[in-house]
């Protein structure tokens, strides 16, 4: 059957294999560009924790001296906290372990206990945060606004 073909009808027998090979590379080529960007992601967000640690830490050290009290060292890491962004719209944020939110960019939640919140999916966010911190740390992954937004983020 083959044989009654011509030559440029059999390799155009090869295009859809080769279409089907070209979109398997480009699925895993993103697949693992999705992936490497997330590693990055993570990577950046442990930098920005340590960086919010250790400005509460030297808020502690003065408590632990004796130069302010615990009302007052808490208050200033706060307000620092509270003024550090990092990217263009990221912002920190605190909750106590009973779901209290001590820092928010939306100043108006600071206070509140946001141990119930959820995302738009029904994922307890606030819960799981607490829980991996209590484990030591990890990566919770929500959807929530950007701050002054309305479209949710993952």
């Amino acid at each position: 059957m083959l044989k009654r073909l011509s030559i440029s009808q059999r390799l155009m027998l090869f295009i859809p294999v080769l279409l089907k090979s070209l979109g398997a590379l480009m699925w895993f080529g993103l697949a693992t560009l999705h992936q490497n960007l997330i590693d990055d992601r993570k990577e950046s967000l442990k930098q920005h924790v340590e960086v919010a640690k250790h400005i509460v830490e030297g808020w502690y050290q003065k408590e632990k001296s004796g130069q302010l009290t615990r009302e007052q060292a808490q208050h200033e890491a706060r307000e620092e906290l509270w003024r550090l962004r990092f990217g263009e719209d990221y912002y920190y944020f605190v909750h106590r372990y009973d779901g209290l939110v001590m820092v928010q960019f939306n100043r108006k939640l600071e206070g509140t206990n946001r141990i119930d919140s959820t995302d738009p999916t029904g994922f307890p966010t606030i819960r799981r945060i607490i829980e991996a911190s209590r484990q030591g740390g990890g990566f919770i992954s929500y959807r929530a606004s950007r701050a002054g937004g309305t479209v949710t983020d993952s």
